[in-house]
């Protein structure tokens, strides 16, 4: 129950999916695409970069994720990436988008691979809700499970809401 209230700090809108070619360089925005290449990209420093090249039939942009990498540990930081940006899968992307000679770079906050006819995520493409976090946890995982906790627990909760007929002052 304490989970169920637990309320966001702040709601972010993205709702409104652009093409491509429409997005404004320098603002966070929603695109989505169907992956064509992706790879990782390493850095003479910790630093590597996961890049895929996303199209959506007519324009493509490039999605950049940014991680420091252990030299010294074999843990591949961008397994999930790999799986996720795999040749052919339909993917919404939100985050901070840079043009820059022509080409369309994004920088990635949050991204949702699509499985068939959906178009509406839980991360995307919805208003949604920003949580103050602890050390460790992520949106998207503080996200889903308060919204399977609202799905499991909706008949009780609505049961608690007594709506009543306004009365009227005269």
């Amino acid at each position: 129950s304490e989970l169920l209230h637990y309320y966001p700090v702040n709601y972010q809108d993205r709702t409104t999916l652009k093409k491509i070619d429409e997005l404004v360089d320098g603002e966070i925005q929603l695109a989505s695409g169907k992956v064509a290449t992706s790879g990782v990209v390493k850095t003479k420093s910790t630093l590597a970069i996961f890049k895929a090249a996303i199209s959506d039939g007519k324009t493509e942009a490039w999605v950049n994720v940014f991680r420091h990498v252990n030299p010294y540990k074999r843990h591949d930081v961008f397994s999930q990436f790999r799986k996720d940006f795999a040749k052919d899968n339909e993917v919404l992307v939100w985050g901070e988008v840079q043009k820059r000679l022509g080409l369309t770079d994004i920088i990635l906050h949050e991204y949702e691979v699509l499985t068939g006819a959906e178009t509406v995520g839980l991360h995307t493409n919805r208003i949604v809700p920003v949580y103050r976090l602890c050390s460790g946890i992520r949106q998207k995982w503080l996200r889903t499970i308060t919204f399977n906790a609202l799905e499991k627990y909706k008949e009780q909760l609505l049961s608690l809401i007594h709506i009543s007929e306004p009365t009227r002052p005269y």
